[in-house]
């Protein structure tokens, strides 16, 4: 056998092993493809390793390369060095981010202050925050310390007065973390939730940088009136105080 026809052979074999490869070779700067070869080459462009079913449509001509560009994905699936902070998920959590299905600029990483981690959250959304239990919670009225969020009524300062545990606000500041998420006190007839008097809104960022004073401004409050305090139940618990 001739040494050329040995070599067409040894080409043809690597070509075959290496079939299910394709590189891209592409601008770093710009993300603009060059080429696609089944064979890795020196180059002076950057090259990206793929299967070659992903670029199939390419190759064939039945995608233009030109309506493609190589980006850098955030989202991976290697744990690598880098300045950014690195948040660990299931790979179910983002599969429609990955796939493209989804954008990852409609998403930010957020900390949910009620379970305590950090979180995938979906900007459009809003700022609600997870429920611990969807029912209507009645706050009981006891003076606990040491309940996650603590609602005082002064009518000695004519002042509502909220907020967030010790505990809580150390793990946040410990790990420098905040929340923009807002709740709803709905303060009622005693033991009326159907008798709305006024309802108290709760930046829970506000709350964990220092205590929200909301002064008194109806007759019920000024006139010691006896009420309930209702809301959807973000925290596990909670407690009311009445100081006179």
């Amino acid at each position: 056998m001739s040494n050329s026809l040995k070599s067409l052979f040894e080409k043809i074999k690597i070509d075959a092993q290496t079939a299910d490869i394709s590189y891209v070779y592409y601008d770093k700067k710009s993300g603009e493809i060059h080429k696609i070869s089944p064979r890795k080459e020196d180059s002076n462009y950057e090259i990206l390793e793929l299967d070659h079913k992903e670029v199939k449509d390419l190759l064939t001509g039945e995608k233009k390369t030109a309506d493609y560009k190589v980006s850098y994905d955030k989202i991976s699936p290697r744990k690598e060095d880098s300045n950014y902070e690195i948040l660990e998920l299931d790979h179910k959590k983002v599969k429609d981010l990955l796939t493209g299905e989804k954008k990852t600029a409609d998403y930010k990483v957020s900390y949910d202050i009620v379970t305590k981690l950090v979180i995938l959250k979906n900007i459009h959304e809003g700022n609600t925050v997870f429920l611990y239990d969807k029912v209507l919670y009645k706050i009981p009225k006891e003076d606990l310390e040491i309940s996650d969020l603590i609602i005082k009524q002064d009518f000695i300062t004519n002042t509502w007065k909220v907020s967030i545990s010790n505990e809580t606000i150390q793990f946040t500041r410990s790990n420098n973390l905040s929340s923009h998420d807002k709740i709803l006190l709905s303060v009622t007839k005693k033991d009326d939730p159907n008798i709305l008097y006024r309802t108290l809104y709760i930046e829970l960022g506000n709350a964990i940088e220092n205590s929200i004073i909301i002064p008194f401004k109806f007759d019920f409050e000024f006139e010691q009136r006896e009420v309930s305090i209702y809301t959807n139940k973000y925290f596990k618990s909670y407690s009311y105080k009445v100081t006179q």
